[in-house]
């Protein structure tokens, strides 16, 4: 009973934060998100996870780097959250405007074949699937999903308004199948 309440309350609060950075212009939007995730995050227990991580893996760095560190990712993380109201909205002119796309003359030859393309979390890796269809490619994305249902569900929805997107959830063992069967008949993932 607990759980639901729970993730009826994170729930509220992800759609009313949604549409707040919606209605802000997009760069002030992505500069006030980062902004709120850094101050949330140093009450968050992932905050001190992170700091733990970072301490083990890099121990000749001082307290002030690990803070800096973890103060980027929190603001990345949370200028994330704040673009992806906007992102999943924007026209194809809009995104091309927002990012620039090099050697498109490459992405080009490679419509309709079979082709897999590597992203990495760094900035908005949510742009992968928004730009990619606009540029032709009919998408298959493998996710994680979010841990609250409610959330994941409306994820996926803003994540694949575009047809040409279709998610596949991370560890399913179906999904990885499926993935390469579609590389064999010629379609991208990512």
């Amino acid at each position: 009973m607990f759980k639901k309440i729970r993730y009826a309350f994170e729930y509220a609060l992800f759609i009313y934060f949604i549409a707040i950075f919606r209605l802000l212009p997009f760069k002030i939007s992505s500069n006030l998100g980062g902004m709120v995730a850094e101050a949330i995050a140093i009450w968050l227990k992932a905050n001190r996870i992170a700091k733990k991580n970072l301490k083990d893996i890099y121990p000749n760095l001082t307290r002030q780097q690990i803070d800096a560190i973890t103060k980027k990712i929190w603001n990345n993380l949370g200028r994330n959250f704040a673009e992806f109201g906007h992102i999943t909205q924007m026209s194809k002119q809009e995104i091309l405007e927002l990012v620039e796309v090099k050697n498109a003359e490459i992405l080009e030859k490679y419509k309709n074949k079979p082709v897999l393309f590597i992203t990495a979390h760094y900035s908005n890796w949510e742009i992968a699937n928004i730009i990619l269809p606009h540029l032709g490619f009919a998408m298959n994305t493998i996710y994680r999903e979010a841990n609250n249902y409610l959330i994941d569900q409306k994820i996926k929805e803003m994540r694949s308004q575009d047809k040409n997107v279709n998610l596949f959830k991370k560890g399913r063992k179906e999904s990885g199948k499926f993935l390469i069967n579609i590389l064999k008949i010629g379609r991208a993932h990512v």
